[in-house]
């Protein structure tokens, strides 16, 4: 009955995890074409898809990468964007581990569970259930944070990007 539970619980969370995740993505800025239209073959905005986001230059869509790396080679020109976009993939590398951290505190949690139960279904001992909790809490909390803090920073590095461009 508690493995169960547990196996519930954690492909709840999973599922919430990367729910989030590509929530964070789904946002679309709308191009602001009709107070710069001179240079608006040069403007930038994301455009969501399915799966994943796409940034548009011109009439063009192109794929944002991992770590947004097809992005960064636009913004060679515009220093202030290329600085605050370097902010974003350190702060995309934090809330990606703190992820991945809290994930292997969770597995380990379980691990040591299973160790010791076998096939009886007896209840975790404290250590156990604070390192599935807590990696849990990890996970959700820290991720969804860093998510959002290093989408709002792309965000704002396009937003730099498209102000230099209109100048």
């Amino acid at each position: 009955m508690f493995k169960q539970l547990i196996l519930a619980f954690s492909c709840m969370l999973f599922s919430c995890v990367f729910s989030f995740a590509q929530d964070q993505h789904r946002t679309e800025n709308e191009p602001i074409t009709e107070y710069f239209t001179p240079a608006k073959s040069e403007m930038i905005y994301l455009k969501k898809t399915f799966w994943n986001v796409k940034y548009v230059k011109g009439d063009k869509s192109y794929p944002l990468g991992f770590r947004a790396k097809n992005l960064l080679k636009e913004f060679e020109n515009c220093p202030e964007a290329k600085e605050e976009m370097i902010k974003y993939r350190k702060t995309f590398n934090a809330a990606l581990l703190t992820g991945l951290g809290g994930i292997a505190l969770m597995v380990t949690g379980l691990t040591l569970y299973t160790d010791r139960v076998g096939d009886n279904d007896i209840a975790p001992n404290r250590t156990e259930a604070s390192l599935y909790l807590g990696g849990a809490g990890i996970a959700i909390v820290g991720s969804s944070i860093g998510a959002t803090r290093s989408f709002n920073q792309l965000n704002k590095a396009i937003h730099l990007y498209n102000q230099s461009v209109a100048k």
